[in-house]
């Protein structure tokens, strides 16, 4: 059996593609370089849009739209700074989570982390075909709509300053409406907006790819434990207790790397559940006042990926505190009864039930624990941020 395999392959080639990454042909200062110049330089390109919504409140709210698209590309910026943050500040830690996998092949078959890579990987694929096509709309349908823009816009102040045509809204201290000028600027918000999306999709399936290993990892922990006993080389007394041994520090392993993972990006998940509420809702109200189909499109697009990425961290999240409470049932169904004279394997079994029956939460900083509860709530809290914005935005 091999002593290493590789996971997440298809994550870290994009994420060394997003700068997130250290490229194995460059040196370890020139990687650091790179990773926290490109990051530097990404804050010097949102400024335009923070500008955009602090002019908004300067002006004392002038145009609501401008104000509320702007800050539906503030939510994106800050989602995407915690992550890339997360990932510099982690990265040492989070190298050592996707080589440790190795760690649980002393315990499982390969093809049970190969098998749920292969999975993670299909799933990432089809999520970064729909991203694409999401950004690809989002940056050519404002450059189709542009004439028509600039003939609503009407103020003179606002083309010079916040061009039509642009993704979202910015707020540029020169005239940016000249041709040469436009498309310098465009070209420079096109590449950050692809550099967002792709980075939060990407950082959101490697802890989707990550907590889809440990869900594998409890299972055929727990269909292992069932099985004690049962084989036929596993029926002496000796046997069945060092099985069950092997069993627990599997079940020990399996929790520790949990945490590990937990640790690495609670930051990032954290953001998740701050910042989505109040996302979804400034979406949702985009997509009612809208008045063309195009626009309504592209925030539904938007509103949906916001949507799905969030419900995947708390499904997923879901599903391994779900299977580590049935590690409980698994060691129930064992063969335990045949020994039940070993007061050795006694303590082994309670402390393995005791320990099971406190689910593997995946808890957040002074924010509670991610579930499928959560995302019930979060969706609530949106919903009313959404009424909310609907009813001191009523023109009648």
């Amino acid at each position: 059996m091999d002593n290493n395999i590789n996971i997440l392959d298809l994550h870290i080639k994009i994420l060394r593609y997003l700068l997130l990454w250290p490229r194995l042909s460059l040196t370890k200062d020139i990687n650091k370089c790179l990773l926290y110049g490109y990051f530097c330089l990404s804050v010097l390109f949102f400024t335009p849009v923070i500008w955009a919504v602090l002019y908004q409140f300067y002006v004392s709210i002038d145009d609501v739209n401008i104000l509320l698209e702007a800050l539906i590309a503030v939510c994106d910026i800050m989602g995407y700074m915690v992550a890339y943050v997360c990932f510099l500040k982690n990265k040492d830690l989070i190298e050592h989570i996707i080589d440790d996998i190795s760690v649980f092949l002393q315990y499982c078959q390969a093809n049970v982390i190969q098998d749920t890579d292969r999975l993670c990987a299909r799933y990432t694929k089809y999520m970064l075909v729909y991203v694409s096509i999401g950004v690809t709309f989002n940056l050519s349908w404002p450059l189709m709509s542009r004439k028509y823009c600039i003939d609503e816009k009407g103020s003179l102040f606002y083309l010079r300053h916040d061009p039509c045509g642009m993704p979202t809204h910015n707020f540029y201290p020169f005239d940016a409406s000249q041709s040469n000028v436009f498309w310098i600027v465009f070209f420079v918000e096109a590449i950050y907006v692809c550099h967002i999306c792709f980075v939060f999709s990407i950082v959101t399936a490697t802890i989707l790819g990550l907590l889809m290993h440990i869900t594998a990892q409890l299972k055929y922990c727990g269909m292992r434990i069932e099985n004690i006993g049962k084989n036929t080389w596993a029926k002496s007394n000796e046997a069945i207790k060092e099985e069950f041994i092997i069993c627990v520090k599997y079940h020990q392993e399996i929790l520790m790397y949990a945490e590990r993972i937990f640790a690495a990006f609670n930051a990032v998940v954290s953001a998740y559940v701050i910042i989505t509420s109040f996302a979804a809702a400034i979406i949702g109200y985009q997509i009612v006042t809208a008045d063309n189909i195009q626009d309504r499109l592209r925030y539904m697009m938007l509103l949906f990926a916001w949507g799905l990425l969030f419900f995947l961290i708390c499904f997923h999240a879901q599903k391994v505190q779900d299977k580590s409470i049935a590690i409980a049932n698994s060691v129930y169904n064992c063969e335990w009864n045949i020994t039940s004279s070993d007061k050795v394997l006694k303590r082994y079994i309670i402390m393995v039930m005791m320990r099971a029956h406190h689910p593997l939460y995946f808890k957040m900083s002074y924010l509670g624990i991610i579930s499928s509860s959560r995302f019930v709530t979060v969706m609530k809290t949106a919903y009313s941020f959404f009424t909310i914005l609907l009813t001191v935005t009523d023109k009648n």
